[in-house]
Order: structure tokens, then C-alpha cells, then sequence
């Protein structure tokens, strides 16, 4: 029986880490690695005593002290002998005559029962499944306590959005936050590598007749929340590129202070100067002057009115039931995303906070018009491309884009 329990032992040591071949969060081949970690100790004995006994002929299983009655070749002879010994023992003492053909039989379900039993008090399996569920509870309860849903459009931009997902991944709390991407209808590499990313929800738009830029970026961003659960729902585009761990924190900790406070945001998110507001200022007064006498066209009264302002949806915090309940969504009134959405919640006596666009910078940037830049058919100049162009290879240099493309591990 002493023997038993040293291949019980042996057994034990090297089968319990088996259990690190279901840890579903790694990869095969990590799994493998670990379990060959966590066997290193018997590895290497098992190496250093068959090296021993190889090199040696001084040295032999016989000094080993008990491992000699493991590692024999005659163990199966020895365990088969002992097996028939137990079955006549339990056949004569214990069935009696009219039982004793089922010694066999009720030899190996007792030792089954025993080895089982044995195992469960031995290696606090029932304790380790009591963790598991434990475990699968607080995971359920994790991913129904998500805060915010982050909605990201897509259309037609591949590298940018490879640098946008792959921020979103370096810097966001998933603990927190889930993410839901809208393809609008790319046909391209992008759509291709927003399916490989399983970390992400993926949605296929299909245009519709009277699709425009902006109204099917308004109307992608409503078909995902629909499907939003999360207390908070957030907007950004596919050039707004995450720069700090706590980008989110920063949007949603005054909506957690302030119960009237129905969304969270900046207007443009453009750090410009002292001169170069003022240089706007002179500017768009000189255009209005223009305008009043001549009727020019170019003139735009939004530009400096405070109360004409929105939050823009390259970066947009709001209360997911507040939108919901008063039955708006982004594409309101087929404006500018948001814009309509905006003016409800606030005639409903909410308010929005404008983060200065110096503050937010500091947690995130945004291209401007990345898209249109880079798709020509959305209507775009060639003064525009050219100067676009321009901008962005700038910002990019400015976020190291170079190493988040190199750094595929971020899509994992």
C-alpha cells in the first residue's frame, strides 16, 4: 500500500498542473510553457537521476532509497500480484461465497471510490471549484459592472485605425469599458483588421440611399447605441488618438459628481495661442463685416457663438438612459452628430461640461478630418489634402506611430 501512495504522490505532482492547460486567458503555447515551469523540479531530477545511473556504474536505482520500489521494471508484476492477493483477501473475508465472483468488481470500485475521495480531500478540489464559481460570478458581475461603451466609426482609414484601436488598447480600463466599432461599409484593410481584434464588438453598416459623410457617421454611431447597456456611452473617432491611462477617468468623474451633468466633451480640440485666437477673432469679424455688406458666403456666426456649441463626437461622454429617455440619438434632425442630441438635453434643463481643449489634449489628440483628408471622394480640396497631409504626418511623429504600428501584441 506504501507504494500506492508514492505513485499517488507522484501522480499528484505531476498531474495537478495540468490545470494550467485550461487557463483559457493564455494562449496554447503559453499554457505549455507554464506547465513545463511549474514541472521544472521533477524535470530535473527525473534528468539528474537517469544521468547518474547512465554515467555511473557505481550508482543505481537501489540508491535512491524508496523511489527504487517506483521506478522498477517489475512494478506492474508487483502491483499485479498485490492486486490478485487483495481480490482472493476481500473474496474469502468479506463477499463470502455467494459474492466472491465480484471480488474483482467491487475490488476496483472501492479503490476508484478511494482514489476519488482521496483526491477531492487531498487536493481541495471541491474548494477549487467553489473558486471557479466564485471566479465565473465576480467575472459575470465584472462585465455587467462595465461604466462606458465606446463607439468608434470606421470608414476607409487603415493605418490610422490600427493606430487608434491599438491606443484605445494600450491605455483603456476593459474592466470598465467594452467597445463597439461601426464599419461603414470600408470594403478595405481596416475592416479586415477590425476583424481580427477579438477584444471588440464589430458592427457591418450598410448605406443607405441618402447616406452623406457626416449623416452616416451620425447614423453609424446610433445603430451601435442601440445596442449599449453600460451607464455611459462614449463617442470618438477614428483619428482620435488615447495618449494617457486615465483619459477616462477624466470624462466620467464629473458625471459621477454631478447628477444634472448629462454629458462631458470639448468643442474643437485645438491648443491654439493667445495670437492665434485672436488672429480667429480679427478674422471672423472682419468676415462678418463682409458679410453684412456683401452678402459673403464664407461667413460662419457658429464659429464664435458659446451658445451655438455642442459636444463633438471625436470625444463625447454621456448618460446612455438620459439619451434614451428622451427618445434623441446622434443622428437627430440629420445634423452634425450630436448637434440636435445636444440642444434636447439641454432644454431639458441638463448640463454639458466643455473641457478646455488644452486640458483634454493632455489625454487625448484628434487629427481633424483625417478621413476626409485621406478619402478625396468625400469631397475634399486639394488646399485641404495638401495642408491635411501635412498635419497629420506631424501628429503622427507626435504620438510615436511608428512603434504602436510595430507593436502588434496591442491587437491581442
Amino acid at each position: 500500500m506504501a507504494a500506492l501512495f508514492r505513485i499517488e504522490g507522484i501522480a499528484y505532482l505531476i498531474g495537478l498542473p495540468l490545470l494550467l492547460i485550461f487557463a483559457s486567458h493564455l494562449n496554447i503555447t503559453l499554457r505549455l510553457r507554464q506547465y513545463l515551469i511549474a514541472n521544472s523540479f521533477s524535470l530535473i531530477a527525473i534528468m539528474s537521476i537517469t544521468v547518474a545511473t547512465m554515467i555511473s556504474n557505481d550508482i543505481s536505482m537501489q540508491n535512491f532509497g524508496r523511489l527504487k520500489e517506483i521506478f522498477t521494471p517489475t512494478l506492474y508484476q508487483q502491483l499485479t500480484n498485490k492486486f490478485f492477493t487483495n481480490t482472493d483477501i476481500m473474496a474469502d473475508q468479506v463477499l463470502g461465497s455467494y459474492l466472491n465472483e465480484f471480488a474483482v468488481q467491487g475490488f476496483l470500485i472501492t479503490f476508484a471510490y478511494v482514489l476519488v475521495v482521496r483526491a477531492i480531500s487531498t487536493t481541495g478540489l471541491i474548494n477549487f471549484e467553489r473558486a471557479m464559481l466564485k471566479t465565473l460570478s465576480f467575472e459575470e458581475n465584472r462585465l455587467n459592472n462595465k461604466q462606458v461603451t465606446i463607439l468608434v466609426p470606421n470608414y476607409k482609414t487603415p493605418e490610422i485605425t490600427k493606430i487608434c484601436m491599438r491606443l484605445i488598447r494600450r491605455y483603456t480600463n476593459f474592466n470598465l469599458a467594452e467597445v463597439i466599432v461601426i464599419d461603414n461599409n470600408s470594403n478595405d484593410a481596416s475592416l479586415d483588421y477590425l476583424k481580427s481584434l477579438k477584444w471588440v464588438t464589430l458592427i457591418e453598416r450598410k448605406p443607405e440611399s441618402d447616406d452623406t459623410g457626416p449623416l452616416s457617421h451620425s447614423r453609424a454611431l446610433d445603430l451601435a447605441l442601440s445596442q449599449v447597456k453600460t451607464p455611459y456611452v462614449l463617442s470618438i473617432h477614428t483619428d482620435t488618438f488615447i495618449k494617457h491611462i486615465d483619459w477616462l477617468d477624466v470624462l466620467i468623474e464629473p458625471m459621477k459628481k454631478d447628477p444634472t451633468l448629462a454629458g462631458v466633451s470639448s468643442w474643437k480640440l485645438e491648443s491654439k495661442t493667445a495670437i492665434q485666437k485672436l488672429g480667429i477673432q480679427f478674422e471672423q469679424t472682419w468676415k462678418y463685416i463682409i458679410h453684412k455688406l456683401f452678402s459673403y458666403q464664407g461667413y460662419n456666426k457658429d464659429r464664435l457663438d458659446v451658445d451655438s456649441q455642442y459636444l463633438r463626437s471625436h470625444c463625447a461622454l454621456y448618460r446612455t438612459d438620459l439619451i434614451k429617455a428622451l427618445n434623441t440619438n446622434f443622428s437627430d434632425g440629420d445634423q452634425t452628430a450630436g448637434k440636435i442630441m445636444h440642444q434636447k438635453i439641454t432644454k431639458s434643463g441638463y448640463r454639458m461640461l466643455f473641457l478646455e481643449s488644452t486640458y483634454l489634449g493632455k489625454y487625448i489628440d484628434h487629427l481633424n478630418h483625417a478621413t476626409m483628408v485621406l478619402n478625396p471622394e468625400l469631397g475634399s480640396s486639394e488646399k485641404m489634402r495638401k495642408s491635411g497631409n501635412k498635419r497629420i504626418q506631424a501628429k503622427l511623429r507626435g504620438i510615436d506611430a511608428a512603434e504602436v504600428l510595430a507593436n502588434t501584441s496591442l491587437d491581442l
